[in-house]
């Protein structure tokens, strides 16, 4: 059979575009894993934030109770001083 240099260019032609197929398939996959693990980073970041703003709610919570609880004692000792 003979092979004409136009079928060898477009057979050369051919090879380069399936090496490029192939190419853009691993980064595609790539990708597809990168956006995975990002995804994964996202909502890990999303239950942090949440833990925080829980956390910071119950510190709150605490904060206020103490101050509660100084100004009774302060009531306390004042009424204590008036006493004596």
């Amino acid at each position: 059979m003979f092979i004409t240099y136009s079928q060898l260019l477009l057979k050369d032609e051919l090879e380069r575009v399936n090496e490029n197929l192939g190419q853009i398939q691993t980064d595609h996959e790539t990708l597809k894993e990168e956006n995975e693990q990002l995804k994964d980073a996202k909502e890990a970041k999303e239950i942090a934030d949440r833990e925080i703003e829980r956390l910071t709610q119950k510190l709150d919570e605490k904060e206020h109770r103490l101050d509660e609880a100084l100004a009774r004692e302060i009531q306390l000792d004042t009424a204590m001083v008036q006493v004596n």
